[in-house]
């Protein structure tokens, strides 16, 4: 069966991202991995930034890494300021995490302005939307592997025990979120369109795994 896939039939953990037309001239955080900035861009966010250079902007930061706390004995660099974070999109799990949580702390913690002191804690962080919820994925190790829920329950920890309070997710997309299979019915109907199919479509059909988690969200099909 010889059947041409084109990209805009593939859909990803972050691809929903794509309607949330809120944040695209947003500073936007992207927290992932190798191709972070080109996913953000191909996604529309215009203002996309990535923890690096955060981290540059704000040499103080990182103080877990050892490296950096010899770099800033021997002289703190000028700081040069990204601007305030207005959302923090993480679409994959990061190497380094400690930097990683460190600075997400520091952001949510002051409204996305990590070099201001705020006076207290405030009531309401700046919006966090997540991908990939999975704890773990099972690889060629005997026992599974850590996956980007690993490190949001981290994040999540560490937000409760600096304020005392939940840490709040504006959305969270991936299997088993209903923002994704809703988002993956808008792009079945788009491609039943383009080859003359009008008509409603009135059932979709799920093959894998994630079958009970979909339905254990009590979405309606």
């Amino acid at each position: 069966m010889k059947q041409v896939i084109r990209i805009d039939q593939i859909i990803m953990a972050p691809s929903p991202l794509i309607v949330f037309e809120e944040y695209k001239q947003k500073r936007a955080l992207f927290i992932g991995q190798e191709g972070t900035l080109h996913i953000a861009h191909s996604l529309g966010f215009v203002n996309a930034i990535t923890l690096e250079e955060v981290k540059a902007a704000y040499p103080l930061l990182d103080m877990v890494d050892h490296d950096n706390r010899k770099r800033m004995a021997k002289g703190v660099p000028e700081a040069k300021p990204v601007g305030k974070i207005d959302v923090i999109i993480l679409i994959g799990e990061p190497t380094h995490w400690e930097a990683n949580l460190q600075l997400l702390i520091d952001i949510l913690l002051t409204n996305g302005k990590p070099d201001h002191m705020p006076s207290t804690w405030p009531e309401k962080h700046i919006p966090v939307i997540a991908c990939n919820m999975d704890l773990v994925f099972m690889d060629r190790a005997v026992l599974p592997r850590f996956g980007h829920g690993a490190f949001l329950t981290c994040l999540e920890a560490l937000y409760r025990n600096f304020t005392g309070r939940e840490l709040q997710y504006t959305s969270l997309l991936g299997k088993p979120s209903e923002i994704t299979f809703r988002f993956a019915e808008h792009i079945v109907n788009v491609m039943a369109h383009r080859i003359g199919y009008t008509k409603p479509i009135e059932h979709l059909y799920f093959f894998g795994y994630v079958l009970s988690c979909f339905f254990s969200q009590n979405i309606p099909i």
